[in-house]
């Protein structure tokens, strides 16, 4: 902020008043907040979530590279059934 205050005497008292502003002025802190509508901001959030779901299942080898014994056995019993 710019103030202007003028060298005399007789302006002593607008030239206080006026620096006391721009003090108050300058301590002033605003915080910025978006204006969104719930829903959009719940859907941002669960896709935030299930980027990061996605990410963790990708780390731990994803679905396919999870072979359990059940599986084993299942893929045994279905041979046997084929033949």
């Amino acid at each position: 902020m710019i103030c202007a205050i003028r060298p005399g005497a007789k302006f002593f008292d607008e030239s206080v008043n006026t620096l006391k502003y721009a003090d108050r002025a300058k301590q002033i802190k605003n915080a910025a907040v978006i204006n969104e509508n719930p829903q959009d901001k719940m859907i941002r959030e669960l896709k935030a979530e299930n980027a990061k779901l996605k990410k963790e299942l990708e780390n731990a080898g994803g679905p396919a590279q999870q072979i359990t014994v059940e599986d084993e056995e299942s893929k045994k019993q279905m041979l046997i059934m084929k033949e």
